[in-house]
């Protein structure tokens, strides 16, 4: 399955660094890998929500600066990844977000705690509801 490029040729990456690629209000979506254009499809569906759309490409080390900031302006952070959230980005950014005691509400999509299953990516993400349409779904019932 081929991925989408978010970026254009000028992007220059930086080891333990996020970028926002989308810039909203209330809700944001951290992501990564594949995830991310799964999710800029899925923002296309959201109409009257603007989440912000963070790619975080390396899990450890962290970018625990955007993090902290994104939790500090917004009311929600959905953490997405096409894995087991025990131990990977929903877990680390709920370990950032820990120490400080801050009112932003966390939720992780993504494989919980199971086994995955072999199949073709379109039907996988569809079954473990992580394609562009589900990710809207969850994120229009956590905004009501």
């Amino acid at each position: 399955m081929g991925v989408e490029d978010v970026y254009d040729d000028s992007y220059t990456w930086e080891y333990g660094k996020g970028q926002i690629l989308k810039k909203g209000s209330k809700i944001a979506i951290i992501a990564t890998g594949l995830m991310v254009q799964e999710s800029l499809k899925a923002i296309e569906q959201l109409k009257d929500i603007e989440p912000t759309l963070i790619n975080i490409s390396t899990i450890k080390p962290i970018d625990e600066e955007l993090i902290l900031e994104t939790a500090k302006t917004h009311d929600v952070i959905v953490t997405i990844e096409e894995h087991n959230v025990i131990g990977g980005l929903g877990g680390a950014v709920a370990e950032t977000l820990a120490p400080y005691g801050l009112p932003c509400r966390q939720y992780m999509m993504g494989m919980q705690d199971s086994f995955g299953r072999s199949g073709k990516p379109k039907d996988l993400l569809a079954r473990y509801h992580l394609d562009a349409s589900s990710i809207a779904q969850k994120i229009k019932e956590i905004m009501k």
